[in-house]
């Protein structure tokens, strides 16, 4: 099967200590050129929804950390936050 988040595979070191710890179940993928993440799968939200997602991220600023955060919202939903709060940061 597909790995467990915080349990087996490649997502056996993301999502610990997460509401998607357990729940999430995905594949991720990743090119180095171009630069290219994703991950996609099925999750189970709290309020016991089955969610199905896909998050494909490219360009030079590819990184696992907004593919996670995006995740653990999933796991809110219906009670997730607002978009903007998932979009890219200025690191500045």
């Amino acid at each position: 099967g597909l790995p467990v988040a915080a349990k087996s595979g490649t997502l056996q070191k993301r999502f610990r200590g997460t509401v998607a710890e357990g729940a999430l179940f995905a594949k991720t993928g990743s090119l180095e050129k171009p630069p290219v993440a994703s991950l996609a799968g099925f999750m189970r939200s709290k309020q016991g929804a089955t969610l199905t997602f896909s998050f494909i991220q490219n360009g030079n600023d590819t990184t696992v950390v907004l593919h996670d955060e995006m995740a653990e919202a999933l796991a809110d939903y219906p009670a997730a936050p607002d978009l903007s709060d998932l979009a890219p940061h200025d690191a500045n």
